[in-house]
Order: C-alpha cells, then sequence, then structure tokens
C-alpha cells in the first residue's frame, strides 16, 4: 500500500505544477491583453469618428475621370482648416 501512495504523491506534484504553471500563465495572458486594449482605445473617439466618417465619404478611383475629380477635390481643400485641426491633435497628444 505504501508504495502506491509514493506513486500518487508524485503525481499530484506534478499535477500541481502544471496547475500553478498554467495559472501564471493565464494571468500574463489576460493582462496583455488588457493592454492591447488600452492601446487602442487610446484614440479620442470625436477624432476617431470623424477620420471614420470621412473614410466613408471617399469614392473609389475606378477611371481617368474619377481620377481628376478626386484630383480637383484635393485641389479645393482648405489648407488652413486641416492644419489647425493637426495642431490641436498635436497639443492634445503632447500630455502623453
Amino acid at each position: 500500500m505504501k508504495a502506491n501512495q509514493k506513486g500518487i504523491t508524485q503525481i499530484l506534484l506534478i499535477v500541481g505544477i502544471v496547475a500553478v504553471t498554467a495559472f501564471i500563465g493565464y494571468l500574463l495572458y489576460a493582462q496583455n491583453l488588457q493592454k492591447q486594449k488600452t492601446a487602442v482605445s487610446a484614440v479620442p473617439s470625436p477624432y476617431q469618428a470623424q477620420y471614420q466618417q470621412a473614410s466613408e465619404a471617399v469614392e473609389p478611383v475606378n477611371d481617368t475621370s474619377s481620377l481628376n475629380s478626386a484630383s480637383a477635390s484635393l485641389d479645393s481643400t482648405d489648407m488652413t482648416q486641416l492644419d489647425t485641426d493637426l495642431n490641436a491633435l498635436n497639443s492634445a497628444s503632447s500630455g502623453f
């Protein structure tokens, strides 16, 4: 009977070590996942929504006439407003 108990003790010790290692691995994985979620959500939502709306409004360029239309649209873009927005983003992000 004592010979069988020696084997059980070793098996329980191995199972315990595996369980502790798995638990530590899970904690590290959960912590890494939380860091990734924080990094993605660091972009302020008003700016993110504004750029998503702008990207949805752009039509694809399929031929030369749509390329000329896109060029004309870019030429008429108000650069002062874009510079103002970029400066505001720069000052907002300088605190990080």
